[in-house]
């Protein structure tokens, strides 16, 4: 009996991978736990005093600009612009080597009819002083000088351009004139109303008048300490201001930074004076 060999060939039985899909949520199901994206450090006492500190920091530099910037809009709103002040002028006096500031300041109001009038201002004003102001260097010191409205003064004066006054100023003292303001006399009546001074000045008011008038209202309005007062100084300066002009080219920061320089000035440091006599040879109109 042949015998038939049987080979027995065993296969394995292919393993089975179990993949669980998750069974979609429900509406009755609780919220599912947030998936954490990135670790948020704690917040420390020692941070949030780091952050208080920024922004008090921020705060007290932000604050005085607003304030700076409010008050230097509002004196440039108030101020009339004078436009080429300096035009054509030729040959000028040097600038002070000490650091003081002067200033032709022509004064308006009632005048005579001999009095001469701005053609370059609107509505044409009448003149009834032109004074020479000087700032000392150490601001410890303004000199307020009356110049005679005759001869070159007068022709500067009158000319149909405001440089002519810039020129007739420089030709008379011999000194550079950095700023050219005009100040209506009602301006330092209000100025003295608001010191609860009533003052008027009449119409063709002598030299010795305006300088008596003058030095009443300064007396008044600095008497307070403006280092503790500065409104006092701003308020000052802004009605001033609503009846003057300057140049163009005096910007309303620059004024009130040099008016805060003299904040420590007193009425008796403010010195009256007159120069009568030509202290320079140049041509009466210095162009």
């Amino acid at each position: 009996m042949s015998t038939t060999a049987k080979h027995k060939i065993e296969v394995e039985a292919p393993q089975r991978t179990t993949v669980r899909v998750p069974a979609p949520r429900r509406s009755w199901d609780p919220p599912a736990a947030p998936v954490a994206l990135s670790m948020v450090p704690p917040t420390t006492p020692r941070s949030r005093a780091a952050r208080r500190l920024l922004v008090l920091v921020a705060c007290l530099v932000l604050v005085p600009l607003v304030v700076v910037a409010a008050f230097d809009w509002r004196l440039s709103s108030a101020l009339t612009r004078i436009d080429g002040a300096f035009d054509g002028l030729a040959d000028r006096p040097p600038a002070a080597a000490d650091g003081s500031v002067t200033m032709m300041m022509l004064a308006t109001g009632e005048g005579t009819a001999s009095s001469p009038v701005l053609a370059w201002m609107p509505g044409e004003p009448t003149v009834v002083s032109a004074m020479f102001v000087t700032i000392s260097g150490d601001r410890r010191q303004v000199d307020v000088d009356w110049l005679p409205l005759r001869g070159r003064v007068l022709t500067g004066v009158a000319d149909a351009a405001p440089s002519g006054s810039v020129a007739a100023a420089e030709s008379w003292t011999g000194r550079r004139v950095d700023h050219l303001a005009i100040v209506d006399w009602s301006a330092f009546s209000a100025l003295g109303r608001d010191n609860e001074t009533r003052l008027v000045l009449p119409a063709g008011a002598s030299r010795g008048a305006q300088q008596a008038f003058l030095r009443e209202v300064l007396d008044d309005t600095l008497h307070a300490e403006m280092r503790k007062e500065p409104w006092t100084l701003y308020r000052a300066l802004h009605t001033v201001a609503q009846g003057m002009a300057v140049e163009d080219g005096w910007s309303a920061f620059d004024m009130t930074r040099l008016m805060f320089s003299l904040r420590d000035l007193r009425s008796a440091q403010i010195v009256f004076g007159a120069i009568d006599e030509p202290q320079s040879g140049t041509s009466p109109t210095g162009r």
